[in-house]
């Protein structure tokens, strides 16, 4: 068998988990070899490709397509994994408006040396970095950078949204994911927060970017945020495109 199938990874879960729902759902795979071409992060959705069977020999060509992401940032939010499903380190409730954003995404470079993100799978003396991360560690290492490239950066509109529901919804968020991922500190930080600032607007930018393969769409979001001053992090990501495989065309599983 050689396939490649553009599938529709949902928020919440992993690229194996996909994988698994494929083989529950067509049965014509269950006994095929699949992997997955550009992984996703569990809180981030849209085109995943699966290779089966001789097409896993062409995978370095499928992981080197270039991808197209929309993604909504939260600015005035800072988190350890620069998305929602990180510990929160501070809140900075700011009105920032797109002609200011505009401003620093019209200058943001076009090629340059992206560190890789605290809580990730790239490995610093056989371990991952997420694991320095969880023993606070990362002092006692250097961080590996990769060279990424940005074709196009663009802001599509910002609105504000009341903390309490950015937190209701971030812990929604969180909920619908399996596994160990510090969920129970997370949750109780949001809500913690929410506390303090659930009376607050924050503003929400939602943006697109169209990139050669690498990049790290949540690294991008938190150094927009310092640049801005406000600190930020990914309220939401959707990879819409990778290649020529787009995502009104994936495949939506039932059993996942």
């Amino acid at each position: 068998m050689h396939a490649i199938l553009n599938v529709y990874k949902p928020q919440g879960c992993t690229p194996l988990e996909v994988i698994d729902a494929l083989k529950k759902d067509q049965p014509t795979y269950e006994n095929v070899t699949i992997s997955y071409a550009g992984r996703l992060d569990p809180m981030a959705d849209g085109v995943l490709l699966l290779l089966c069977g001789d097409a896993n020999n062409e995978r370095t060509l499928f992981e080197r397509l270039p991808k197209t992401y929309r993604f909504t940032m939260i600015l005035g939010v800072a988190t350890d994994s620069y998305d929602t499903m990180g510990i929160i380190s501070a809140v900075t409730p700011s009105s920032i408006s797109q002609i200011e954003l505009d401003q620093v995404l019209t200058h943001w470079p076009k090629t340059f040396e992206q560190p890789y993100p605290p809580y990730s799978s790239a490995r610093v003396n056989g371990k991952p970095l997420f694991y320095w991360a969880r023993e606070g560690k990362l002092d006692s290492i250097a961080i590996p950078t990769k060279h990424v490239t940005i074709h196009s950066l663009q802001c599509l509109s910002i609105h504000h949204m009341p903390f309490a529901q950015i937190a209701t919804e971030s812990i929604a968020q969180i909920h619908h994911v399996n596994g160990d991922f510090r969920q129970k500190d997370i949750v109780d930080l949001w809500d913690s927060f929410n506390k303090i600032h659930q009376d607050e607007s924050l503003t929400l930018a939602e943006c697109e970017v169209s990139c050669e393969s690498g990049l790290y769409v949540r690294s991008l979001a938190h150094e927009i945020g310092k640049q801005l001053g406000c600190g930020a992090c990914t309220f939401s990501i959707t990879r819409t495109r990778v290649g020529d495989y787009v995502l009104t065309d994936s495949i939506h599983l039932k059993n996942i």
